[in-house]
C-alpha cells in the first residue's frame, strides 16, 4: 500500500512539473508577443521593453548552465532542431512581415541586417559550444559508465 501511494505521489509530481513547464513556456511567448506589440503596435521605444527582452535573451541562458551545474546531458533530436528550425523561420518571417506593414521597406531592411547580426552571433557561439557539449557528454558517460 504505500509503494502504491508513492507511485501515485510521483505520477502527480511529473504532472505538476509538466504544468509548470508549460505555464513558463507560455509566459515565455506572451513576454515575446508582448516586445513585438511594443515595438510594432504602440511604437514604444527599446528603452520601454527592456524588462521583456532581458528575459527572452536571459532564459535560453539559465536553460543551458543550469543541466551542466546538475550534471545532466540531455540527448539530442534530430525532430526538435527541425522543430526549432521551423519555429525560428516562422517567427523571422511575421518580424519581416510585420515590419514592412508597419514601417515599410527601410524597417525590412533594419530588421533583415538586425537578424544577420544576430544569426551570425548565433551560428559562431553554436560553433563553439556544440563542439564543447560534445565533448562534455562523452566525460559525463564516460564517467556514469565507471561508476
Amino acid at each position: 500500500m504505500l509503494a502504491q501511494r508513492k507511485f501515485e505521489d510521483e505520477r502527480l509530481e511529473r504532472v505538476k512539473y509538466k504544468i509548470s513547464t508549460e505555464w513558463f513556456v507560455a509566459i515565455y511567448h506572451f513576454c515575446f508577443i508582448s516586445v513585438i506589440a511594443k515595438l510594432f503596435y504602440f511604437d514604444m521605444d527599446f528603452q520601454q521593453c527592456v524588462t521583456e527582452f532581458i528575459f527572452i535573451l536571459l532564459t535560453p541562458l539559465y536553460f543551458y548552465f543550469r543541466p551542466r551545474q546538475l550534471g545532466i546531458v540531455f540527448p539530442q533530436e534530430k525532430r526538435l532542431n527541425k522543430k526549432i528550425i521551423y519555429s525560428l523561420s516562422l517567427i523571422v518571417g511575421a518580424l519581416l512581415v510585420l515590419a514592412g506593414w508597419i514601417g515599410g521597406i527601410e524597417s525590412v531592411i533594419n530588421w533583415v541586417a538586425t537578424l544577420l547580426i544576430y544569426g551570425f552571433i548565433a551560428v559562431a557561439l553554436g560553433g563553439i559550444v556544440i563542439p564543447a557539449e560534445k565533448e562534455r557528454k562523452k566525460k559525463l558517460e564516460e564517467q556514469w559508465s565507471e561508476d
